[in-house]
């Protein structure tokens, strides 16, 4: 199992607007990914660059926190950055790579992998008031299957990767990203998948837990 993931700030060479996100793979297959992006055009590389799906945090594995995606800018950064070597564990505070129109007071991403190979995702939140539903976006290499409440399966030729999380919890949606943009379906094929799941409640402040346990 390969997993990664970032910190930074929003106004990087190249930038997405992605800061926190992360990528997952097992047995050298692609199955939680960064779509990457796509051919270059005029709009690349002007002020209706975060236009484009695939440089918002929306189409990254982030959270639409309270409402706003993440915003592009050098003051739009991570904070309190670690890392365990020992547990295999890093985390950070997303909070400030949100607008402060967010209300966004913390947004901590923990990742955990175990010597198995589990990936446990923590993100503890406290925002100032309610302003929308959380949603936790995951973009997958590969089609989803539901196979029980709160658990959803990664197929990707003989490996597969069940996603967990807390059915009474979230509401789940898939989409399908058809990408008609040749450089990224020469990567990925004709297809990728947003998951997200979508906060059942209205609280300032609280926890959520998302796993992937390879099989």
């Amino acid at each position: 199992v390969f997993f990664a993931a970032k910190g930074g700030f929003n106004n990087e060479s190249h930038n997405h607007n992605d800061v926190g996100t992360f990528m997952l793979f097992a047995d050298n297959k692609p199955f939680i990914i960064d779509a990457g992006v796509g051919t270059y055009t005029r709009q690349t590389f002007s002020n209706e660059r975060y236009n484009i799906w695939t440089m918002q945090s929306d189409y990254h594995n982030l959270p639409m926190a309270n409402g706003f995606a993440q915003s592009f800018g050098a003051q739009y950064r991570s904070k309190d950055a670690t890392f365990d070597s020992i547990s295999h564990t890093f985390s950070l505070d997303i909070a400030n790579a949100y607008t402060p129109e967010a209300g966004i007071k913390k947004w901590e991403l923990v990742y955990k992998m175990d010597k198995s190979g589990k990936l446990d995702i923590k993100e503890n939140f406290d925002m100032a008031a309610f302003n929308g539903n959380n949603q936790l976006h995951f973009l997958s290499a590969v089609p989803v299957d539901r196979i029980a409440p709160g658990i959803l399966s990664l197929k990707n030729g003989n490996q597969t990767i069940q996603m967990l999380f807390d059915a009474k919890m979230f509401d789940y949606s898939i989409e399908t990203i058809t990408l008609s943009d040749i450089r990224l379906s020469k990567v990925w094929g004709q297809q990728i998948y947003r998951i997200s799941l979508t906060d059942k409640n209205t609280s300032k402040k609280g926890s959520y837990k998302i796993s992937f346990l390879p099989q």
